[in-house]
């Protein structure tokens, strides 16, 4: 599939707006994080209401972004540690400074702040901990390299199909055994075998042939498929399934659109958004949860939206200045990690 300036649009398209993508995904969830406002349209609200599928979003990028990286062959120890460098300082520095204060402040114990700075709390259920996102993304961080593996095998599309099907029923089996808390986790394993498929085919330089738009295609028509037959409560299936049938299409539909923008300023705006879109999402979590006391220092704006506008334009330009400020220092581990050999 080519565009008319003859280049690729196919595999390579997503790669080459995977910066705008999570831009978009970033506002979407930070819209669902905004609980006390609503749109007096239903249909505003409906896109609200799912905001919480923008995780699914980054995800797919990141299942996407993880193969390309291991298609390098970097050794597992500076994969690994590459993926903490990215991720860990930047977490522990937003979840200890926030856990040190709700402990000074009475809210919280040190040991409800360690296990949240260990990325655990989430498989261990520890109450009062919070951000199950992060621990997530790192359980898929270390699956990525042994999944990796199995993706050179020819059956990618089976294996793919039977990942999703396999996270269902690990969804079923944790209700049974009590820890369907994990819920969160498994609903997004289709998201990243999809996105860790789309990587591979990136990875090897394959064509969009036909065959694999037809596969994707399909994949959209089982979708809505689906969709229709859990709104007529035939099935129940979460929404995180669902969407996750039209993953590929949406990004590439968003893709398309932002390719055939003729302003570049609202592309490199979600670029900019996406690529501190960790930062952001961290200070954010800690936004909404204190809304409360934000509300209440912002007391003089009556209107909710205009208090939202104003909190979330906060956290933006916070969360792009703690993106710049880590920088330097992810850039000085990471060449540390090098020097040992990792």
């Amino acid at each position: 599939m080519e565009s008319g300036n003859g280049k690729m649009i196919g595999y390579p398209l997503l790669s080459r707006y995977r910066g705008e993508l999570m831009g978009l995904a970033i506002l979407w969830v930070m819209l669902f994080h905004a609980y006390n406002a609503s749109f007096s349209l239903a249909v505003l609200n409906g896109v609200k209401a799912f905001g919480y599928l923008g995780v699914d979003i980054f995800i797919f990028l990141s299942g996407m972004g993880l193969q390309v990286s291991l298609s390098k062959g970097r050794k597992l120890g500076e994969y690994l540690l590459r993926r903490a460098f990215r991720i860990l300082p930047a977490y522990w520095l937003v979840v200890g400074l926030y856990g040190l204060w709700l402990r000074l402040c009475g809210q919280t114990r040190m040991v409800t702040v360690l296990w949240s700075m260990s990325t655990l709390h989430y498989w261990f259920h520890i109450p009062d901990t919070f951000n199950w996102y992060i621990s997530a993304l790192m359980a898929f961080y270390l699956i990525a390299p042994f999944y990796a593996r199995l993706l050179r095998l020819r059956c990618k599309w089976l294996l793919t199909l039977a990942l999703s099907v396999l996270s269902y029923g690990l969804y079923r089996m944790s209700i049974v055994l009590g820890v369907n808390y994990m819920s969160d986790f498994f609903f997004r394993i289709p998201a990243f075998a999809l996105g860790a498929l789309w990587g591979n085919r990136l990875a090897e330089g394959s064509p969009m042939s036909k065959r694999d738009a037809v596969g994707w295609s399909s994949l959209a028509v089982a979708g809505v498929i689906l969709i229709e037959l859990t709104r007529r409560k035939v099935i129940y299936l979460s929404s995180c399934y669902l969407f996750a049938a039209g993953l590929v299409p949406c990004c590439l539909l968003a893709a398309i659109l932002l390719h055939s923008l003729p302003w570049k300023a609202p592309g490199q705006i979600l670029r900019l958004l996406g690529e501190c879109s960790l930062e952001i999402y961290l200070l954010n979590v800690v936004f909404t949860r204190e809304y409360p006391l934000l509300r209440g220092a912002f007391g003089f704006i009556q209107n909710q939206w205009f208090y939202y506008g104003v909190v979330c334009a906060l956290n933006l330009l916070l969360g792009i200045g703690l993106h710049k400020l880590m920088v330097p220092l992810t850039a000085r581990l990471e060449g540390l990690g090098e020097k040992t050999g990792a």
